[in-house]
């Protein structure tokens, strides 16, 4: 289980009452590990032309070092290295990186594409945050936690 999934899972199984601290509490210790790793779909719909379904793997190491790799449903593969507000892209016929910008990508590895991002928009959106149901999530069992 991934650690995102896992935060996630573990989002749903908290009290009401007590969900958003923890919530909370879940981002940050994610946030501050050395390294983790995420995997990541995603589905890009254009007017007027066939949507693209994305599937994609992230390691983000210490220092806010993000490795991204994707494929898209047309065979399109991607890898993307972020660092702060610089980022590279394989260029798979020149054989080498080149800047995002280069390639007509300066967004490259933001949004869904970095976990970080993902966690930071949870962690600003919290009030409100309940569960709902029962003391499983899919086949975990809320007590596993």
């Amino acid at each position: 289980m991934t650690t995102l999934v896992a935060v996630l899972t573990l989002a749903a199984c908290m009290q009401v009452q007590e969900a958003p601290e923890k919530v909370k509490a879940s981002i940050e210790k994610v946030r501050l590990q050395k390294s983790y790793r995420t995997t990541f779909t995603s589905k890009l719909e254009v007017p007027n032309s066939t949507p693209m379904d994305i599937i994609g793997d992230n390691v983000v190491v210490a220092g806010g070092v993000l490795f991204t790799t994707y494929k898209a449903s047309g065979g399109e593969t991607k890898r993307i290295v972020r660092a702060g507000d610089q980022a590279w892209v394989y260029h798979e016929m020149a054989e080498e990186w080149v800047t995002a910008e280069e390639v007509g990508m300066s967004g490259a590895g933001r949004g869904v594409q970095n976990p970080d991002d993902v966690l930071s928009v949870l962690s600003h959106h919290l009030k409100g945050t309940a569960t709902v149901g029962k003391s499983m999530v899919g086949k975990i069992a809320c007590d596993e936690f």
